[in-house]
């Protein structure tokens, strides 16, 4: 049987990762009333398939003040998360063709290890730019870090 923690006390952890309800994460990551603590709670949350909310965002192509408000509340807590394959978000945001600015906040808001970490199949950031990136400018930022 497999545990999921959800805290009850904390309703906003059910819908962390259901894209029908994302408009209700972005309305409670950005209420400055709530502490930072609780704010950053859901967006670090893993699903079952070992993703977060700023996966699937990207996944789903939501708009970059979208994914800005996740990593300037996410913090590095959140970016530094992998998925069940080993992949960080850097390695979604290449695979999903993020957009030059996404690629900006996710490596600006993460640690510096993030450009270099591999997947399961020992692929880095590198080899996802360049097997899905449609921007030269993207290939040519990721070169530069």
């Amino acid at each position: 049987m497999v545990e999921l923690d959800v805290d009850l006390e904390n309703p906003i952890d059910s819908v962390c990762n259901d894209p029908r309800r994302g408009h209700e994460l972005f309305v409670y990551i950005e209420d400055e009333s709530i502490d930072i603590q609780k704010r950053r709670r859901p967006l670090c949350k893993k699903s079952l398939d070992g993703t977060t909310a700023i996966f699937l965002a990207i996944r789903l192509g939501v708009e970059d003040k979208v994914i800005e408000k996740m990593v300037q509340v996410g913090g590095q807590e959140m970016l530094n998360i992998a998925n069940d394959y080993e992949e960080n978000i850097l390695h979604c945001a290449a695979y999903f063709n993020a957009s030059p600015r996404v690629f900006q906040y996710l490596v600006e808001g993460g640690s510096g290890n993030m450009l270099q970490k591999k997947d399961c199949l020992g692929n880095t950031l590198l080899h996802y730019t360049c097997g899905w990136i449609n921007e030269l400018d993207v290939i040519k930022y990721v070169v530069q870090k």
